[in-house]
């Protein structure tokens, strides 16, 4: 966890360059959206650019995985709505328009940049509980996020309803 730093948005730039380009027979005109702590100005996070690219088709997005192992990315199992994908400092979730997960994570960062007291709260959680790594962190996160969704107007089903079993079982170890 480091404080937040302004060239984050640079970097989510960037690289929405080089994934629109290598994306583009498959993008949705929604784009990509940069969600996640990064995204939030004045946030500390784990420096991870996290992004939502919406597609038209999340099936027809298959054949953009090979686009995305040339930038470096690797897939990782996560959600049944959503391709998800990694490489060193970045995750983009493929996901169509409509999804859970576009809606979800847009949400949750949009609630976090309109209110200071809601930022300062995360800032706390986020202190308080990153200790015991990662598994932790996102563990141990459901019930915040649950509630800033719900006040928005936003579900958020259980883990065990809208992650795959492998994501799941990551979760869980």
């Amino acid at each position: 966890m480091v404080a937040y730093d302004p060239e984050w948005a640079e970097w989510f730039a960037a690289e929405v360059a080089r994934l629109r380009a290598a994306l583009v027979p498959w993008l949705a005109p929604e784009g990509v959206e940069h969600v996640g702590s990064t995204a939030v100005p004045g946030l500390k996070a784990k420096p991870i650019v996290d992004m939502v690219a919406a597609v038209r088709s999340l099936n027809e997005a298959r054949e953009g995985f090979s686009a995305l192992e040339a930038l470096g990315y690797r897939h990782r199992p996560h959600r049944p709505e959503a391709h998800f994908f990694v490489r060193d400092g970045y995750g983009v979730h493929l996901t169509e328009p409509d999804s859970d997960l576009l809606r979800e994570r847009v949400a949750f960062r949009d609630a976090l940049r309109a209110s200071a007291a809601l930022r300062a709260e995360y800032a706390a959680w986020k202190d308080a509980h990153f200790v015991g790594g990662e598994r932790n962190y996102n563990a141990d996160k459901g019930p915040l996020v649950q509630r800033v969704l719900a006040e928005r107007g936003v579900p958020l089903k259980p883990d065990d309803e809208r992650l795959e079993p492998a994501a799941l079982e990551r979760r869980r170890r």
